[in-house]
């Protein structure tokens, strides 16, 4: 019988526990979806953040497409200490475009007109 397959920790999981355990003062998750071994999202890596939380003894920065207040509120829930709002805040084109494509077309007799 084959033993189970043991789970792969993420790329960035291991190396935020490898910068703690090498006497860093913070951990920060702004990189996770942006570099190659990280996964491509849409949303905030809170899986990331809570990992970290629960496994070093430094603070843990949550950071990257953390775009509204409910994102923000959700990584601290999962243990981050802090939350760093970048492009919400330095390129308000980003978040304009996620309600520009969120927001329900208006169409028929509707459409042009102001509330």
């Amino acid at each position: 019988m084959t033993p189970p397959p043991i789970p792969q920790q993420p790329m960035a999981d291991l190396q935020g526990r490898e910068a703690a355990a090498q006497g860093a003062d913070l951990v920060s998750t702004t990189l996770s979806g942006y570099v190659p071994g990280s996964p491509r999202q849409v949303a905030p890596d809170l899986a990331l953040v809570a990992d970290l939380a629960a496994a070093i003894d430094v603070p843990v920065v949550a950071g990257g497409r953390i775009a509204t207040p409910a994102q923000a509120a959700a990584a601290l829930a999962v243990g981050a200490a802090s939350v760093v709002v970048g492009s919400a805040i330095t390129a308000p084109t980003a978040p304009t475009r996620l309600f520009t494509r969120g927001a329900p077309r208006l169409t028929g007799r509707h459409a042009g007109r102001r509330p």
